[in-house]
């Protein structure tokens, strides 16, 4: 698998179309070695990110692993734009980046971070800057079972805004929160989805007032509902 790149125009007709294959070390690992899936996409002028993740040999002679994948490329010739960032593994050897959005010289990213077994998890959310340092990254309470930040957003406070889920009694839950971004400490905000069946919460947008709109779904007797909550910022 590799991450496939389409640029379309507006009368959806494709001009533009790529795949991209990581691999760390050609000259030590074949072509297609490792599993690549993109997952959300950023542009800012001629530059494009593409948040993922891909499984594979990242540490030699160490068994597969997942890890989150920022790939920059070039809006106009899909050709790779600056160094690949790859999530650095630190006592989390797994992790994902499922959600993207631009911030002044750089992307945040959100997503999970797990152990190598992938039994415990945390919602990670980090920035990165333009030449692929990290910035500054936080890292949610650790849960026993699924967690993770599916979408993220920035608004005009500083303040970053995560959707997503937490596994609570056995069930994914739907979570919103936000934080003052690169700032340690508690969250500034959190709403989470009522009920008692699963939920998640996909994705977030906000307005021009900082009104915040999560988008994902509940539960109600056994069926699964469309929800979008407005959530004064």
């Amino acid at each position: 698998w590799d991450v496939a790149y389409w640029r379309v125009t507006a009368a959806g007709v494709p001009t533009l179309s790529d795949t991209y294959d990581f691999n760390p070390n050609p000259n030590h690992y074949p072509d297609h070695s490792f599993v690549d899936i993109a997952n959300d996409v950023v542009i800012n002028g001629d530059l494009v990110w593409i948040a993922g993740m891909s499984n594979g040999q990242h540490d030699p002679k160490k068994a597969a692993l997942l890890r989150g994948i920022l790939v920059p490329m070039n809006l106009h010739t899909g050709m790779l734009a600056g160094p690949v960032v790859v999530a650095a593994p630190d006592q989390w050897p797994q992790s994902a980046f499922f959600g993207a959005a631009l911030d002044l010289g750089g992307v945040v990213v959100t997503g999970y971070g797990c152990d190598a077994a992938c039994a415990n998890y945390r919602i990670q959310t980090s920035r990165y800057n333009v030449d692929g340092t990290l910035a500054w990254i936080h890292s949610e309470t650790t849960n026993a079972g699924l967690a993770y930040g599916s979408d993220v957003v920035l608004d005009s406070q500083g303040r970053v805004l995560v959707a997503g889920a937490v596994t609570q009694n056995g069930k994914l839950r739907g979570y919103v929160f936000g934080r003052k971004a690169g700032v340690l400490g508690p969250t500034v905000f959190e709403h989470w989805y009522p009920g008692v069946g699963p939920s998640e919460a996909l994705g977030i947008a906000r307005d021009s007032f900082d009104r915040i709109f999560p988008a994902g779904y509940i539960t109600v007797n056994g069926e699964a509902q469309a929800r979008i909550t407005l959530i004064h910022g």
